[in-house]
């Protein structure tokens, strides 16, 4: 995620600066523009690093694999990869619309943190908050259910792709 979006950061002083118009005279997509300029090679670390945590989570839990499970697995993280991406690029286009809005990123960016718990630990509310309005759930939780053999998967976990 943080190799494709880290550009997000950048946008506020862009704005600010009046340097983002060089997005608006390309003959492409000013999105595609933006995002593709800048390639974090930090996030390659991030991702040896997942990769390495969730394999070694996987044989200490001593889940079954196969590939059908596999291209579950690559189907969660895929999506969740792309939610995360979306929920900075709106946290970021507040650039447009408020003097100073970095602080809008900042609070977007600590929802992943609330991604990490299981879902059940909080309140109503905030289960539908965090299902519906920002379905962060998504991201971690209702994926993880699919791969625990104690627990059935709840059917919001299949919507996780959407």
């Amino acid at each position: 995620v943080q190799c494709f979006s880290d550009n997000n950061w950048n946008l506020r002083g862009m704005v600010y600066s009046g340097d983002f118009i060089k997005y608006c005279f390309k003959p492409i997509n000013i999105f595609f523009y933006f995002i593709s300029e800048i390639f974090d090679v930090k996030g390659i670390g991030q991702l040896i690093f997942g990769i390495a945590t969730l394999t070694y989570a996987w044989m200490q839990l001593e889940l079954s694999f196969s590939l059908i499970v596999f291209i579950k697995l690559l189907v969660g993280l895929f999506a969740a990869s792309l939610f995360m991406i979306a929920i900075m690029n709106f946290a970021a286009s507040f650039c447009f619309y408020m003097i100073n809005a970095g602080f809008v990123m900042i609070l977007f960016n600590k929802f992943k943190d609330y991604a990490r718990y299981p879902i059940t630990i909080f309140n109503g509310i905030f289960r539908v908050i965090f299902t519906f309005i920002i379905p962060i759930a998504f991201m971690a939780y209702y994926p993880s259910l699919e791969f625990i053999p104690d627990k059935e998967p709840v059917f919001l976990t299949y919507f996780t792709p959407l």
